[in-house]
């Protein structure tokens, strides 16, 4: 069965997290007075990813070690048609594509997704009742606790508009490589920052430089 991608807007992303993305000179702070600021949110974002991938290390090593005594922690996340393992928004998001299948009794989808919101919150429920017993609640929910704020600041950022070239090209090469690496869903709204400011100081309308983007794209799959 198809395995449903994961972002990071759920709890279950310990399995497929990256490591931070390194250092580059183009998102270094530029000198002077007027600091742009979407240098200071990229490294703030940075700092807080990179705190959340060690202590979602350290939670890793800790549950493995706790495994040999209390066995392999439960999921939460449920397998429900074509989807092998989805949990949260994700289960929302599959009810809606079902029920715009053709032919598709509503009455069925409906069911399926109370049952399988139930089979998630039972999973849940086993989760949290293995972390308290193995001794890992505190620090699961410090995991958390910073993974959500970690979404919190890359949405944050992936709004900010830069002020200079120089940020419009830290905010894409910064968004770039986390694309590249396992990334979550404050890329589009990033790109579509950096594409209305470049358009606004280039008074060209953002549709158009989008249009301009997909032509090859569209060249390419008529060829």
């Amino acid at each position: 069965m198809t395995q449903a991608k994961s972002v990071l807007s759920t709890r279950r992303t310990t399995a497929s997290k990256r490591k931070a993305q390194p250092t580059k000179k183009s998102t270094s702070q530029p000198a002077g007075p007027a600091v742009d600021p979407i240098f200071t949110a990229i490294e703030k974002h940075r700092k807080m990813l990179k705190a959340w991938i060690a202590l979602s290390d350290a939670l890793e090593r800790a549950e493995t070690k706790a495994k040999k005594k209390y066995g392999r922690r439960p999921w939460s996340l449920v397998a429900w048609r074509n989807y092998s393992a989805i949990g949260g928004s994700e289960i929302e998001a599959r009810r809606e594509e079902f029920l715009k299948l053709p032919g598709i009794d509503p009455k069925k989808i409906e069911k399926e997704y109370l049952a399988a919101k139930a089979r998630e919150r039972a999973g849940e429920r086993a989760e949290r009742a293995w972390d308290k017993r193995a001794g890992l609640a505190a620090q699961r929910l410090e995991s958390d606790r910073v993974m959500s704020a970690a979404q919190r600041a890359a949405i944050r950022m992936a709004q900010i508009r830069p002020h200079t070239p120089a940020g419009a090209a830290a905010l894409l090469t910064y968004a770039k490589a986390d694309m590249e690496g396992d990334g979550i869903d404050w890329h589009e709204i990033a790109l579509n920052t950096a594409i209305n400011t470049l358009a606004s100081w280039g008074k060209v309308p953002p549709r158009r430089m989008r249009d301009v983007a997909d032509k090859p794209a569209r060249r390419k799959a008529v060829a």
